[in-house]
């Protein structure tokens, strides 16, 4: 496991280390890759399992603007904030922290919410699940996380993946904006088929026309959801007490970091 920390204080930075050591199960496989500044961590940037940061660094509240950065080159980060300033909650929802972790806290809340952290960061490194996309000439593999959702089309479907996976894949066309059929992969295989593979990871009919990622929505409507690209999605009537039902539930489990 690959675990980054930044912190301007080396202190800091082996307590954390030290807590991070006591708090696995196994930890022969850990590589620990230190930061005293943002410019460092830019400058060395990686993919790693998980990054913890700090929020006042070097005088400045840093942190926060940083790990906007970071989303720029990995939208999939995660990101724990490990720091002695209280920020506002309101100022941090946009970066998704997975965990807020006061320095000064009562020692079982920061070792309740470290090991949830670990949890997500080892779980994610050992998914191993993967999706066909079956085109009439080829096949990708994605993960469920590289799908924003998928809709059907003609007599199969149209995968929407991420802006990042799209690219990767060599299916994203260059622009200023995000637009949905820019990230867009028709599939021979039909939708029902993709939401028997994906609804234990967070998937849900929105209409019987197409499955939402629950992971990739930014906005819950009333009668709609905006996912991530802005793309927003209408939620069918007859469906809506199940979508919000299921909903509920995938965000109930993220927290017990059962996902």
């Amino acid at each position: 496991m690959e675990i980054a920390i930044c912190d301007d204080c080396i202190s800091d930075i082996q307590e954390l280390k030290r807590l991070i050591l006591e708090n696995m199960a196994c930890s022969d496989d850990v590589h620990f890759s230190e930061f005293h500044s943002g410019r460092e961590l830019m400058d060395g940037f990686r993919k790693f399992s998980i990054i913890f940061m700090d929020i006042y660094m070097e005088g400045k509240k840093e942190g926060v603007e940083l790990v906007r950065q970071i989303r720029k080159r990995d939208p999939n980060a995660l990101v724990a904030f490990y720091t002695a300033y209280d920020y506002p909650a309101s100022g941090i929802m946009d970066v998704q922290p997975i965990a807020y972790l006061l320095k000064d806290s009562e020692p079982k809340y920061v070792r309740h919410w470290l090991q949830q952290s670990l949890k997500k960061a080892r779980k994610r490194e050992t998914e191993t699940e993967n999706v066909a996309i079956a085109l009439s000439s080829a096949t990708y593999m994605v993960r469920p996380s590289d799908i924003v959702f998928i809709s059907i089309h003609e007599k199969g479907s149209m995968v929407h993946l991420t802006r990042e996976k799209a690219k990767e894949l060599g299916v994203l066309k260059e622009r200023a904006e995000w637009r949905e059929a820019e990230t867009a992969v028709k599939s021979r295989i039909k939708l029902e088929e993709y939401y028997r593979q994906l609804k234990g990871y967070g998937f849900i009919y929105a209409k019987v026309s197409y499955i939402i990622n629950a992971k990739r929505v930014l906005f819950r409507g009333r009668d709609s959801v905006t996912m991530e690209g802005n793309i927003e999605l209408g939620i069918s009537r007859n469906k809506k007490k199940k979508f919000d039902e299921q909903f509920a539930m995938y965000w109930a489990c993220q927290e017990e970091g059962e996902f």
